[in-house]
């Protein structure tokens, strides 16, 4: 019986394109079948996984977020991890006559704790 890493590790060398091992770069304390479940979610379509705030309607899929109220505030969360690669993110902004005052931005998950005996 092949150990589970060994395993991990050759499905992982048969099974990914040039371009997914270009986007999943294995970190130094990564074990093979971490980076096998990084591969599982970087097939996995995108999604929201959280809508917290206001005005949001209902979704017809979950890679695409419509906000119809512009009063308060509101954040699309995904849990999906950018590990290496190019990204981007696409924004249409409609408005009916007024001048919306928006705030875009993309933010990577950080440690807040990193180095903080907690």
């Amino acid at each position: 019986e092949i150990p589970r890493e060994e395993a991990a590790r050759q499905r992982f060398r048969e099974s990914t394109t040039d371009e997914e091992r270009s986007r999943l770069p294995k970190y130094d304390d990564e074990s093979d079948v971490g980076l096998m479940r990084a591969l599982e979610q970087l097939r996995r379509p995108l999604c929201f996984d959280e809508l917290v705030g206001y005005g949001f309607s209902p979704q017809e899929q979950s890679s695409s977020v419509t906000r119809t109220i512009f009063d308060g505030w509101s954040a699309a969360v995904s849990g999906h991890m950018m590990r290496g690669g190019r990204h981007f993110v696409e924004f249409e902004i409609t408005c009916d006559g007024q001048s919306p005052f928006i705030h875009l931005g993309v933010v990577r998950p950080v440690s807040l704790t990193d180095g903080i005996d907690v």
